[in-house]
């Protein structure tokens, strides 16, 4: 037997085995985020391991909880993770998280085909928060009044980000336009239908490869000249755009839209000038997300210890998210 990711991921991974703790694995997701910092001549990383590549750090966690409570708001992996580290140096944790599963945008991306193994970084802490009894609340929006009348030690601002709607193009918020959260999460259903995605990230291939599977129609169309330029494996890229280009999905780059009406689009060749219109029966805004952290905000100055993370602070991928939440969990 020979594994090579699976031990960057966790290096337990046969003492686990042995024991018949599956559920304490922490299993590679196949992100490729080792591959690429290897490529890039950058330390070894990790996306779900935050010890990965920093071993040489002091990682011990000191036992100083005490049973004291800490809040933590939002139940991606940047809160999850957060809450579990808080949680093995003894503190008390109250997660809440407004949806009804968690996981938060790693949970969404585990919805489009191919992409199952995003699940196993949510399932495994999951089963870890469940092991540690941290009190997860799910379908709760906790408000920063309620917050403050627990008295924590600790809050912890993990509410993520939202989608983005530039102002430079006209019409944008027309009801033809939708989000990934809204395809991915199913409050848009759409089959056999003629489909604009706005957005050639990561993002914007994996729910294109889920709407593809449904019979519709895309077409996507991306600013760069690039594919997925703000980040994701060279490798994984390529091979979900294999995919769609094996189902007929055309992809333009270096097109600048500009308008969006009722059943159309109307954008332009950033390069010549040219003009085009396009129509369509739905378009999927896909131009990256903005930080929440309203809570922070919100609790800024009325608490003396509070914490923002993830992409509630700044967006980002799932290392970084996982990291944050790990060093917070630390540190606190």
């Amino acid at each position: 037997i020979g594994m090579g990711r699976s031990f960057l991921a966790d290096p337990m991974w046969p003492k686990k085995a042995a024991e018949g703790r599956e559920a304490d694995i922490r299993k590679c997701i196949s992100c490729l985020r080792c591959i690429d910092s290897i490529k890039a001549e950058q330390p070894i990383c990790c996306s779900i391991n935050p010890k990965c590549g920093k071993e040489m750090e002091d990682n011990t966690l000191t036992q100083d909880g005490d049973g004291r409570l800490c809040v933590v708001v939002g139940g991606g992996v940047a809160g999850m993770e957060c809450a579990r580290i808080l949680s093995l140096r003894g503190f008390r944790v109250c997660l809440y998280e407004k949806n009804k599963h968690l996981g938060g945008q790693v949970w969404l991306a585990g919805q489009a085909p191919n992409q199952g193994k995003m699940l196993w970084i949510v399932e495994y802490l999951a089963g870890q928060l469940k092991k540690q009894s941290v009190d997860i609340c799910l379908e709760y929006d906790i408000s920063p009044e309620e917050i403050l009348r627990t008295q924590p030690y600790l809050v912890v601002d993990a509410t993520g980000a939202s989608p983005y709607f530039p102002d430079t193009i006209e019409g944008i918020h027309s009801s033809l336009v939708t989000t990934p959260v809204e395809v991915l999460s199913g409050t848009c259903k759409l089959e056999n239908r003629s489909v604009v995605m706005l957005g050639t990230g990561l993002t914007a291939l994996e729910t294109a490869e889920y709407l593809m599977e449904r019979g519709n129609l895309l077409t996507i169309i991306g600013q760069s000249d690039q594919i997925a330029p703000g980040g994701g494996s060279r490798v994984v890229v390529g091979e979900i755009l294999r995919r769609l280009q094996m189902q007929n999905a055309v992809v333009l780059t270096g097109r600048k839209t500009t308008k969006i009406g009722e059943d159309r689009i109307w954008y332009e060749n950033v390069h010549t000038g040219e003009q085009y219109t396009l129509p369509c029966d739905k378009v999927v805004l896909c131009k990256g997300v903005r930080p929440n952290g309203g809570l922070g905000e919100a609790l800024a100055g009325k608490h003396p210890n509070v914490k923002v993370i993830g992409d509630a602070s700044k967006c980002s991928r799932i290392l970084e998210a996982v990291r944050a939440g790990y060093l917070v969990g630390k540190e606190a």
